[in-house]
């Protein structure tokens, strides 16, 4: 064989595996849905359904050609998930965004707020001067969390009110607690003087 014919067939059977790649990718796209997924910075993003494992996509922001199909698309960051539940169909283009970032803070929020009702819960009983009110705690328990409620008993509203002003000298604000107020006079054989 001379080398004008091997070239020949090379350049003939690049083409071929050219044409080839062009005509799989366009009957793939033919059957196949877009999806594009745009999520908080550094999450991951992943997708999983029927007869699919877990599989991952990149991060932040994807555009990807899947089958049609019903999928969970999941966004992780920080040990925190958000997730929908999506449908793509054939030929056509399905956006979603994940705002994973939006629940950290949520979270971080909340932990913070368990951290101010804890330090404070830490410190009742709390009885006030002359015996005017007792400042003390129950726990209201929902399914597998325990929520703390601030029990504030007092003669009146008079005496209710002065205990919120204690809670806020302290520096605590009452609006982070569940409060629950208590009509009860006691005695002074108890006072504390504001110490527990």
């Amino acid at each position: 064989m001379n080398i004008k014919l091997i070239k020949r067939i090379v350049l003939l059977l690049v083409v071929v595996f050219g044409i080839y790649q062009i005509g799989y990718a366009l009957v793939i796209d033919s059957k196949t849905g877009t999806l594009v997924v745009k999520s908080s910075n550094n999450a991951n993003i992943s997708i999983t359904g029927k007869n699919l494992e877990t599989v991952s996509l990149g991060i932040t922001q994807i555009k990807a050609k899947i089958n049609p199909g019903q999928y969970t698309i999941l966004a992780t960051k920080d040990s925190i998930q958000t997730s929908k539940y999506i449908i793509i169909a054939k030929n056509q283009t399905t956006n979603i965004s994940l705002d994973v970032d939006s629940l950290i803070n949520a979270h971080n929020n909340f932990v913070n707020k368990l951290k101010l009702q804890n330090k404070f819960i830490n410190s009742l009983p709390f009885e006030g001067p002359m015996a005017q009110y007792r400042i003390n705690y129950v726990y209201s328990y929902q399914g597998q969390y325990a929520q703390p409620i601030i029990v504030i008993s007092g003669p009146n509203q008079d005496a209710w009110n002065m205990a919120i002003l204690f809670m806020k000298d302290l520096g605590y604000d009452p609006s982070i607690f569940t409060i629950r107020y208590v009509t009860q006079t006691y005695q002074h054989a108890n006072y504390t003087n504001g110490r527990p």
